[in-house]
C-alpha cells in the first residue's frame, strides 16, 4: 500500500514539473518577436543547440535561412520561402530548406559564427559538412524559379555540395539510351528523355519534381546527342518506346511546371498514382515581385530619392490609411510619448545582439562603433547606472586600437558591469508594442532612440551658435554616427540600404541643427509613406506622415499650391518634435535599477555628462536650467518613477493570471503536502497497533 502510494506522489510531482517546464517554455517574454516559421511550415527551423546534430554530416546539402523576425525585408521574404520549402520538399534527399532566427538571444553565437552581417541570409551547407564549413553564400531572390535554378546548380556541383553516387548520376546527362537502361536489373520501365542545351536546368528541376516515384525513368540528353535520334526542337521532351525506341513528342519550351504537370498524367498503366508536387505558377525574370506583391522599384527607395517628376514635394496620406485612422488612438501615449523602456530595450539589443553578433569589428566599421557609443553615452537619456555603464564602455571601447572579436565585446560588456554601472537585460517594448509580436518591436524603438539622440543634442544648443556645439558634438555628427551604425550594424539589408541612400547627403543638407533634426523627421516619414499597407505593417498602428493633424493642429497648413492635402509647418514640426521627444517628456516606465535613481538622475548623466551643458563662461544655457528646476518642483514625476516597479510592461490581465497561477500551484503543493501527510499517520498508527502489549 505504501510502494503505491509513494509512486502516486512521485507521478503527481512528476507531472507538476512537466507542467512547470511546458509553461516556461511556452511563454515568451512580452514583446519578444515571434520566429517567422513554425511546425505547420515545410522550413525546417533551427537552432544553436541542435544546429550541428541537424545539419552537419548528414546525407543531403542545405538550404539554410539566416534571418531577423523584426527585419521588414525578411518578413516580406517569409512567405515565398514557406512556398519555395513546399514546392521543393520532394527534393529533401538532395537537399533540405531550413532557417534560423538570429533575433533570438539563444542563436547569437551561431550566426556570429557563421558571420552574418545581413539579413536575409542564404547559405547552401554541403552533405558531410564538418565544423568548419562556413557554408556558400546564395544569391538572394524574389523569384521562386531562380531560387530552383541554385538550388539545382548547387546540387549538380558534387565538389560543393559532396553529393556523389547514384543520387548525383540522375542528375548528369545521358549520351545515348543504353545507358538508362543497362542499370536496370529488374525490367524496364516507361521512360522520358528532356533534350536541353548544357547550361540549362530544366532536365535536372524535372528529374527532382519527380523524384521518388517508381513507375517512371525521367533522364537528360544534351543538344548535341538530339540530332542523331532526329530531334530538332530544344528544349523538349520526349517518351521513348521501350521496344523500338521510337520518341513519342510530350512538351517544348522552358515552363518546368508545365513538363512536370504531363509527367504527372497516367501516361501509362503501370504509373503509380504519385501525388503531384507543389506548383509554383511560372515567373518570368523581369516579373520580379516581393512577398508582399511589392515591385523591388518600390522596395528600393523606402528612404530613397524621388520616384519620378511630377511627385509632390510634400507626401499626400492615402485615403485608405485616413478611413483606418478614425479607428485609432493617435493621441494615446503609444504616439504621443516616449517611454524609457523602449529607449532601454532598444540599447539592450542593439548592443548585445546586433554588435556582439560580428565576427570581427576592425577598420572602418570600429570607428562606426566608437562614434554610436560616444553619442549613446553623452546624448542618451537614461537612468543614472546606464548612463555609467555607458560611460565605462565608452572609455574602453575609445582606448581599443586594433580589432575586437563579438566574443571580446561581450565579455566587455559582461566584465564592465557593476553595482553602480548596469545594463539592461530584457527587451520588452511599450510603447512600440505592436498588435502582434511580429510587429514594431525593435526597429520602432531605434527609430526612437535615433529621434531621441538629435533631440537631446539639438536642446544642449542655442541657435544663435549655428552648428557648434561648446563640447565639439553637433546634430550633425550626431546623424552621421547613426548613419555608421545603420551601415556597419544593423541587421536588415533592404533597409540598411534605403537608408544609406538618403544619409548620402548629410553633409551637404545638414547646415544647422534644426535642419539636422528635421532631416532625420523627414527621412523617418518617407519610410512611413513607402511602407504604407505593406505586408510588415501593424493594422492597428497604421505607417501615417507624422505629426498627424489631429496630433499636431499647429504642424499642419492649407497648401498655397492647391490641393485638399496640408501640408507641413517645419516651424511647428521643431517645436513638436521637441516637446515629445525631449527628456522632460519621457515616461519613466522601466523597472528601477538603483534605489538612488532620482530625479536628478533622470537624463541619465555623471558629472562628465553635466559638464557639456556649460557654456565658456560658465554659467549654464537658460533653457536647461530652466528644465532642471521644473524637474526638481514636480514632486508628482518624482512619486511616479518611484513607484515603478520591475513588472512594468506587464498589464492587469498578466498579473491577475500570475495570481490566479500562483494559488493554483499553492493548492497543488498543499494537496502533496496532505498526502504525505496522511500517509505517515497511517504508517505510524499501523505501527502503534502492531506494537505488543
Amino acid at each position: 500500500m505504501e510502494a503505491v502510494e509513494t509512486v502516486r506522489c512521485r507521478r503527481v510531482l512528476l507531472l507538476l514539473f512537466c507542467f512547470f517546464a511546458v509553461v516556461s517554455r511556452s511563454a515568451p517574454p512580452k514583446g519578444k518577436a515571434k520566429p517567422l516559421y513554425d511546425e505547420k511550415d515545410d522550413v525546417i527551423s533551427l537552432r544553436d543547440d541542435d544546429f550541428d546534430f541537424t545539419v552537419l554530416a548528414t546525407t543531403n546539402a542545405w538550404l539554410i535561412e539566416f534571418y531577423n523576425s523584426w527585419c521588414g525585408h525578411c518578413v516580406r521574404y517569409a512567405p515565398l520561402y514557406k512556398r519555395l520549402a513546399t514546392n521543393v520538399k520532394v527534393w529533401r534527399p538532395f537537399m533540405k530548406v531550413a532557417a534560423v532566427d538570429c533575433s533570438q538571444e539563444y542563436n547569437r553565437e551561431l550566426c556570429q559564427f557563421y558571420d552574418i552581417k545581413v539579413f536575409p541570409t542564404l547559405k547552401f551547407f554541403p552533405a558531410f559538412a564538418s565544423k568548419r564549413t562556413n557554408g556558400t553564400n546564395c544569391l538572394g531572390s524574389d523569384n521562386i524559379m531562380h531560387l530552383r535554378k541554385f538550388m539545382v546548380e548547387y546540387i549538380s556541383n558534387s565538389s560543393l555540395s559532396n553529393i556523389e553516387g547514384r543520387r548525383s548520376d540522375l542528375l548528369q546527362p545521358v549520351e545515348n539510351f543504353d545507358e538508362i537502361w543497362q542499370p536496370s536489373k529488374h525490367g524496364y520501365r516507361p521512360t522520358v528523355v528532356i533534350f536541353e542545351q548544357e547550361q540549362s536546368t530544366l532536365g535536372r528541376q524535372v528529374i527532382l519534381d519527380m523524384f521518388g516515384q517508381t513507375a517512371l525513368v525521367v533522364r537528360r540528353m544534351l543538344a548535341r546527342s538530339a540530332s542523331r535520334y532526329g530531334v530538332s526542337k530544344i528544349p523538349s521532351m520526349y517518351l521513348v518506346n521501350i521496344e523500338d525506341g521510337s520518341l513519342k513528342f510530350l512538351a517544348d519550351g522552358d515552363n518546368v511546371t508545365n513538363y512536370v504537370a504531363i509527367l504527372k498524367n497516367p501516361i501509362s498503366s503501370s504509373m503509380s498514382d504519385q501525388g503531384s508536387p507543389p506548383q509554383e505558377p511560372s515567373e518570368s525574370p523581369g516579373s520580379l515581385k516581393s512577398p508582399g506583391g511589392i515591385s523591388n522599384s518600390v522596395l528600393e527607395i523606402i528612404v530613397g530619392e524621388e520616384t519620378g517628376p511630377g511627385k509632390p514635394a510634400e507626401i499626400n496620406q492615402k485615403s485608405e490609411i485616413l478611413k483606418r485612422l478614425k479607428e485609432v488612438d493617435l493621441l494615446g501615449e503609444n504616439y504621443l510619448k516616449v517611454h524609457e523602456q523602449d529607449l532601454e530595450s532598444s540599447l539592450h539589443y542593439s548592443l548585445r545582439q546586433e554588435v556582439a553578433m560580428s565576427k570581427t569589428i576592425s577598420g572602418e566599421k570600429l570607428l562606426a562603433l566608437k562614434n554610436y557609443i560616444d553619442i549613446l553615452a553623452k546624448f542618451l537619456p537614461v537612468q543614472k547606472p546606464i548612463s555609467l555603464f555607458l560611460n565605462k564602455v565608452n572609455n574602453w571601447l575609445q582606448s581599443e586600437r586594433g580589432p575586437i572579436t563579438g566574443d571580446e565585446w561581450m565579455e566587455a560588456i559582461n566584465r564592465l558591469q557593476t553595482s553602480t554601472a548596469i545594463f539592461p537585460e530584457a527587451d520588452t517594448w511599450t510603447g512600440c508594442s505592436g498588435s502582434d509580436s511580429k510587429y514594431r518591436g525593435y526597429p520602432c524603438s531605434l527609430w526612437t532612440t535615433f529621434h531621441t539622440l538629435t533631440i537631446a543634442a539639438y536642446d544642449r544648443i542655442s541657435e544663435k551658435f549655428d552648428e557648434e556645439d561648446f563640447d565639439g558634438v553637433r546634430v550633425k555628427e550626431v546623424l552621421l554616427a547613426v548613419r555608421g551604425y545603420v551601415k556597419y550594424f544593423f541587421g536588415c539589408r533592404e533597409c540598411s540600404e534605403n537608408f544609406l541612400k538618403r544619409s548620402v547627403h548629410i553633409e551637404e543638407l545638414v547646415h544647422s541643427p534644426r535642419s539636422g533634426v528635421l532631416f532625420l523627421w523627414k527621412a523617418h516619414n518617407r519610410a512611413n509613406h513607402f511602407l504604407s499597407g505593406d505586408l510588415t505593417e501593424d493594422p492597428l498602428h497604421p505607417k501615417v506622415q507624422f505629426p498627424a493633424s489631429v496630433q499636431c493642429p499647429a504642424c499642419h497648413r492649407p497648401n498655397v499650391a492647391g490641393g485638399s492635402e496640408s501640408v507641413f509647418d517645419e516651424k511647428e514640426v521643431l517645436l513638436f518634435l521637441q516637446k515629445m521627444y525631449t527628456r522632460r517628456s519621457l515616461v519613466p516606465d522601466s523597472p528601477r535599477l538603483s534605489p538612488d535613481a532620482s530625479e536628478k538622475n533622470f537624463d541619465g548623466a555623471d558629472a562628465s555628462f553635466q559638464q557639456v551643458h556649460k557654456r565658456d563662461d560658465g554659467h549654464e544655457f537658460q533653457g536647461f536650467d530652466q528644465s532642471e528646476k521644473l524637474i526638481s518642483r514636480n514632486s508628482e514625476i518624482v512619486r511616479t518613477r518611484l513607484k515603478a516597479f520591475s513588472l512594468s510592461g506587464m498589464g492587469p490581465i498578466d498579473i491577475g493570471m500570475c495570481v490566479i497561477f500562483y494559488v493554483f500551484c499553492l493548492g497543488i503543493v498543499i494537496i502533496v503536502y496532505l498526502r504525505f501527510v496522511k500517509l505517515r499517520s497511517i504508517r505510524l498508527c499501523g505501527n502503534i497497533c502492531r506494537l505488543p502489549v
